[in-house]
Formats: structure tokens, sequence, C-alpha cells
């Protein structure tokens, strides 16, 4: 039988030598191509452009545009109460937080040093010798990356803790029980009847640190998501009547700069104007945003002996980082908050509990508030290191993101933080600001629908408390301040101020900032009465009425023109297959404005795919050509676009998925 098969291969040889190499080959094929992805096309308002320039849109309105030009500079933005009757029924609630996790508080952190809590172990039956407890360093590897430490035992009622980390996996048990945790799984601990306490506790690292000079000032920017200059006083109005008792100002006509977070926290802390994440589809490597963009404030700090920090708590979702797709080469700060709020994230349940709004934000890190622990280690920084020069950027998000009323819950203690402070001493050299990187702009809420949610949206929270000394050493620039809080700004000026700062004591600063690329005016300097053209506030963004004259929405040229819009921008992601076409209801609230020497028309598309589903177009337009169309989704997208692959992430904003 052997010699048969042997007979028959060589009779067949040079055929089953064929066939081999044509079935390598083809593997080899198979392994090379990668499968492609349907096209998608960029956006191309051919028909838009066209029709815009035949129908001579802009005719019928000649006489008024001719008129607003014509107008003076300045800045008057429409009044609204903060607790108008109008979006009463919105801003009216007041959110409760009650932490699921009944544990006591069997450890705490003052500064570097962790400590036994003797009334909480009494309060459990239980002596300091009865129990077991024991803590893993978090470590920061890279941008997604963390791991623990090995474990380490509490052995004495307090321990100071490393200065190589900045947070700690903390567990206790009954002494009785303490052999379990070298047979079980790390994580397997929290789950368990007899633990008695677990958490992940952030701390402030003991640094070597130099002194502060004369003249060299520190520096807080506190950002809370989507906090509205309107809803700092509506939220936190405890807070506000301490700001003032203090001598702190409120910037009343402040702006946002983007659409949402990311590019009003690159012109907070960089300068740049329209930075926008480069969510390319086409892009299949990480992208280290530090090497995309100019450095950010923090970093030029930094090198001129500052010491940095940051935090930011939405850290799924946050400023600087999408794992496994964008993130930064090198930690933002010194003291990086990232690798434990990551592991916070990781490990839901565990340690953050109880849902905040309709989103995925939390309100509590264990059995306590988490801005407990936040506004804790930010007290205990600015205390550390109150003679030393420092840049503190913090982004908050997990109460407000999800929800209008959620800065409520901060109210209080902020209020007790800023008092605390003060009679410290920790505010005397330190420019605290609180700000807001956009107003709220979750579209599935109504309010965002009404006329003053579309004002409050684009004007952010911007109030600051100077140190304590500043008006009395330099009361030029200190009046300054004052005078500009009457006027228009925006976070471009915040950034140059804090440009300014940094020169002030170091004047080797000026020429290292001048190449990195900045916007506005310094919030020091004397600022005249600026519209939006002149505070570079782009049009989209700017609340302004002096140059703009409100058109008629059933005018039939500007209902083909939105039309010709929807049907150009469905060219991006017909070719799909996914999601349907769009279909006009009504155009809302249309007007044009004056912005250097373009027109610009703003107006909100309705359509009738969805309930709710609504666009923001904002059209530039020089002589009878479009320059620039921008348009965004403003109701909650994602339920109407979860048909769409992964590969398509970049078109969900625009997607209303097929039945």
């Amino acid at each position: 039988m052997l010699r048969g098969i042997l007979r028959i291969v060589s009779r067949n040889r040079w055929k089953l030598l064929g066939f081999l190499i044509l079935s390598g080959y083809i593997q080899y094929s198979l392994k090379q191509v990668e499968p492609q992805k349907p096209k998608i096309f960029a956006d191309n308002w051919t028909q838009t452009g066209s029709y815009m320039k035949n129908a001579r849109l802009l005719e019928n309105y000649a006489g008024g545009l001719s008129e607003l030009t014509n107008r003076s500079a300045g800045c008057t933005v429409p009044y609204y109460s903060p607790w108008n009757t109008d979006v009463l029924q919105f801003v009216k609630q007041v959110p409760q937080l009650i932490c699921s996790d009944s544990q006591r508080s069997l450890l705490y952190i003052i500064r570097d040093t962790i400590h036994y809590n003797q009334t909480a172990l009494n309060e459990i039956g239980y002596s300091r010798a009865s129990i077991a407890c024991y803590i893993r360093y978090i470590h920061y590897v890279s941008n997604d990356v963390y791991e623990y430490t090995a474990e380490l035992s509490l052995s004495t009622l307090e321990t100071k803790l490393s200065g190589d980390y900045n947070a700690v996996y903390a567990y206790c048990l009954p002494r009785v029980w303490r052999f379990t945790r070298l047979l079980l799984p790390m994580f397997t601990l929290p789950i368990l009847p007899f633990t008695l306490y677990r958490n992940i506790l952030i701390y402030v690292p003991s640094l070597s640190v130099r002194e502060r000079r004369e003249d060299e000032y520190s520096v807080v920017t506190l950002v809370i998501d989507a906090l509205s200059q309107h809803n700092l006083y509506r939220s936190l109005p405890a807070t506000v009547a301490t700001l003032s008792e203090l001598g702190g100002l409120v910037f009343k006509k402040h702006h946002k700069t983007g659409h949402n977070s990311f590019p009003n926290v690159m012109a907070l802390l960089s300068g740049l104007r329209d930075a926008y994440f480069p969510d390319d589809p086409n892009r299949r490597e990480f992208i280290y945003l530090d090497e995309e963009f100019q450095e950010t404030l923090l970093t030029s700090f930094e090198k001129f002996g500052y010491l940095t920090m940051s935090m930011e708590d939405y850290q799924h979702m946050g400023d600087f980082n999408r794992k496994g797709r964008i993130g930064l080469r090198k930690p933002l700060t010194k003291v990086y908050y990232r690798a434990a709020f990551t592991a916070m994230r990781e490990n839901l349940g565990f340690f953050l509990n109880y849902k905040t709004g309709k989103g995925d934000g939390y309100g509590c890190l264990g059995e306590q508030p988490l801005l407990n622990h936040q506004l804790r280690l930010l007290s205990d920084f600015m205390k550390m290191y109150k003679n030393s020069p420092y840049f503190v950027h913090l982004h908050l998000s997990e109460y407000t993101h999800d929800d209008l009323n959620g800065a409520k819950i901060y109210d209080k203690a902020l209020k007790s933080f800023l008092v605390d402070l003060h009679s410290s001493g920790a505010l005397n050299n330190t420019f605290f600001f609180i700000l807001g990187d956009h107003g709220f702009q979750r579209g599935e809420h109504p309010f965002t629908q009404t006329n003053q949610g579309r004002l409050e949206n684009l004007m952010a929270a911007c109030a600051l408390l100077p140190p304590t000394s500043f008006s009395t050493l330099h009361p030029n620039l200190s009046n300054n301040l004052v005078q500009n809080s009457e006027k228009l700004t925006s976070h471009y000026d915040v950034n140059q101020m804090l440009r300014d700062l940094l020169i002030y004591s170091n004047a080797s600063a000026e020429d290292y900032l001048r190449n990195l690329e900045g916007h506005g005016q310094s919030l020091l300097s004397s600022l005249e009465d600026r519209g939006c053209q002149e505070a570079e506030i782009l049009p989209q963004f700017c609340t302004c009425t002096n140059k703009e004259m409100k058109i008629d929405n059933s005018d039939s040229s500007l209902i083909s023109f939105a039309k010709k819009i929807l049907e150009d921008k469905q060219q991006t992601f017909v070719q799909t297959g996914f999601c349907q076409q769009y279909l006009l209801n009504y155009i809302k609230d249309p007007k044009l404005r004056i912005y250097n020497t373009s027109v610009i028309l703003d107006m909100q598309l309705v359509l009738k795919n969805k309930e709710g589903c609504v666009f923001d177009v904002s059209v530039h337009m020089e002589g009878d050509q479009i320059v620039r169309l921008n348009m965004i989704r403003m109701d909650w997208y994602s339920s109407t676009s979860m048909c769409l692959p992964a590969e398509y992430d970049v078109i969900k904003p625009y997607c209303i998925c097929i039945d």
C-alpha cells in the first residue's frame, strides 16, 4: 500500500508541487491584504456652495447687513436670570449623594501619611490588635498601563507613604482571616464577607522642591465640567459669596472656545485655537497628543522650576486619553493621578459607586463622596507646598458631566475648603481659578434646547481668587482684573494671563513662550470693549448680539439651502448602508452676523427622522463663497448610531440608524 502511494506521488509530483506553491502563495497573500473598510467620504459642500451662489441667498438681507457692519465694537450679552422661570423646572432639583458602600473608614490619609481610624474601629467592635491592614502602591507605567506593587503591612498607627507614588490600594481583614489574602487573587478580597475595608486612596507625595522667589505666584485651575456662568451662581451660591468676601471676581461675559472639553482645555492650558482630537478612522497607530500638539503651560511652568500636579476623575473619557487609541507619551505633570483614577474605573463596584445623572458618572469612592477625597488632596497639596511655586490643574466631571444640577453637590464643601485655605495662608501667593470648560450640553436634556440653555452652553464659568496681597503689591494689575471682569473674555485670555505670571518672575520665559501659539489678551492687561472677532472667539461660540440680525425661518431660499446642507452631509455616510437619509422638519432661530469680513449664518436644523434630533449649523461666507461650515449634533446621538461598527466612530454624531 505504501509503495502504491509513493508511485502516485511520484507520477504527480510536479502537479503536487505546483499545488503546494499555489496554496502557500494564496495563504501568504491573504495575510498581507487586510480587509478594506467601506469608504467614508470627507465633507464636500458642493451642492450647498453651488446653491448659495446661484440663489444669491444674502441679497434679501443686504440692507440689514450693511447696518450691522457700521455698528461699533463691543459685546452685549442677552440677560437671563440663573433662576429664570422658563427653565426653573429643569434647574430646581438638588441631587443627593447616598453612597452604597456601608463600610467604615478604617483608614484615612493626611498629606502623605496613612492612619488607622480608632473611632471607626470602635464602631465595628474591633481593636487595633484584632485587624490586619495592607497597602499596595499603584504605579503608573505608561499611558494605559499601571501596576500594583508588592504588599506592605501597616504595622503602626500611622505610616508615611512613599514619595515615588501618589495612590494606594488599601484593605483590612480580621487578623484571624489574614492568611486568605495569600490564597486568593487580590481583587476577590472586596467581595469576601469578612473583608472589613477596601479602597483606593490618593495622597500627596513629599518631594524635594525649591522655595518660591519674590513675585513668583502659584496657579490652580479647578475646572468643573459643564459649569456655565449662570450655573456658577445657581449651583454654587455659598462658594461665590465666599469668593466675593475674600476678594474674588467673576468674569461675567466669559466664553468657551470650542465645542467639547478637549478644545477648551487646550485653549486654557496650551493656547491653541480649534484643537480637536485627531480622530481619523484611517489612523491605526496609537496617537500621542503631546507629539501632535504644542506643549501645555503645565510643561512650560515645570521647565522653569514649578512643581506641577494634575488630576482628572473621568479617565475613561479623559481630556488627554482614550484607552488603546489616544494618550500621552509622557505624564502630563510631575504628580499625575491617571493611574489611580483609571484603577478606580476599571474596578467599578469595588470602589466607585452611586451613579450620577443618566450617563456613567459616579458620586462616591467607597463609603465617602468622591469630592471629599479630591478636595482633601488639593488642600493637602496647597498647604504642603505653599512656600514653593506650583501649577495645579484639576478637571472634575463625575458629578456634572451628566447632571445639569450636579455642581450643587460641591457648594458646601467648596466653601469650607476656601475658608480653610485662606485661614491657613495657602492662598497668600496663589491665583485660584474656578472654571467651566463649557456649559451643560447633554443633548437629550430639554434644557439644552431652550434659548437660555443654548446661551449657557457657550458661556463657561470663570471665577478668580487672586493672591491675598496682590491688590496691594500690584494695584494697577489688580484694577485691570476688576475692569476686565465686566468685559468679553475667554479661555484664551486666561492662558495669556498665565503666561504673564510666568514671565513676571522668570524673564527668560518671554522668549521661550514666544515660540508657542497663543490667542487673546492677558486678563492682567487693560482690555478694550471687544467683540468676538477682536477676542478671537469663533462666531459659532459667540453670544454677543451687537452685530447680528434675526431672519425669517420660513424663507424658501433658506429652507432650500438647509436641505442642500443636509444632502451634502449625508454623503459622508450614505455608502455605509447603515444610516438614514435626513428629513428636514423645520429651521430654528436663524440669524446672520458680521464677523470681520465674513457673514455668518447660524441656525438649528430640526429633523423628522427622530424626535429631538437637532444640528447646530454655522456657515461662514465671503461674498458668494463658503469658507467654512460647522455642523454639530446637539441631541444625545449614541442611541441613534448603535448600528455602526467601531471603525465608523467618526460619523456616529451624524448617523441615524436605519430601523
